[in-house]
């Protein structure tokens, strides 16, 4: 069980990771259409928070100092995963925009 566990929180960390960097540095065909949903200040946020999240899922286990901060990150991530859902689900109501 603690093998899983750990499977399942490194593949987690390394899809906050990813998705982290992608705020951070986004390919210049994502730039203009992050821009228009999100602010730069927001943007840049959220992705310094996913990478910090990576870090904060992995290096306590690993190391044995603080672990008890893996399950406040797991919170914290679960807190910015609602909030990201209900973002999408209120965006879901408004008009498409046709040019």
């Amino acid at each position: 069980m603690n093998v899983a566990l750990w499977i399942l929180q490194v593949l987690l960390a390394a899809l906050f990771l990813w998705h982290g960097w992608l705020f951070l540095s986004p390919p210049a065909e994502l730039v203009e259409i992050m821009n228009k949903e999100f602010a730069l200040w927001f943007r840049i946020f959220l992705g310094v928070a996913e990478v910090l999240a990576a870090i904060g899922l992995i290096v306590p286990g690993a190391t044995r100092i603080l672990p008890s901060l893996i399950p406040i990150t797991a919170v914290c991530l679960l807190c910015v995963m609602l909030g990201d859902s209900a973002n999408t689900k209120l965006d879901c109501n408004k008009p498409v925009k046709t040019t």
